[in-house]
């Protein structure tokens, strides 16, 4: 039985993975297991790297008892949502909301990310 728990406790949380960031036709695509996030060009105010940004976040709840996935708060940023893997390694976007990623190459990947953005 406990078998079938974990099976489906992996199944409800996999669709939550990040594995990878891609830029192309405009956009930042956050790419998660079947599916991916979206961010047009235009949308996207500024980008900054942040390293430890995420360090002393909170997961928010709503209603006080439903865990919302991917939204983080905290003194620094106030209100976020989280498409990270690595905690010391973040970019913040500021976009219609604020969003964390976590590229392998920060410094690289918000140098790619500005070119279009400033164009």
């Amino acid at each position: 039985m406990a078998q079938y728990s974990f099976m489906g406790y992996c199944i409800r949380k996999c669709h939550f993975w990040v594995y990878g960031y891609n830029i192309q036709n405009g956009k930042l695509k956050i790419l998660c297991l079947g599916r991916s996030k979206d961010i047009p060009f235009s949308e996207i105010n500024k980008v900054e790297e942040k390293p430890n940004t995420m360090l002393s976040s909170f997961r928010r709840w709503y209603w006080g008892i439903i865990r919302v996935p991917r939204e983080f708060s905290n003194r620094i940023l106030g209100s976020y949502k989280a498409y990270s893997t690595h905690t010391k390694r973040t970019v913040v976007i500021n976009a219609n909301e604020q969003i964390v990623i976590s590229p392998d190459n920060s410094e690289e990947f918000v140098d790619t990310l500005r070119q279009p953005i400033e164009e």
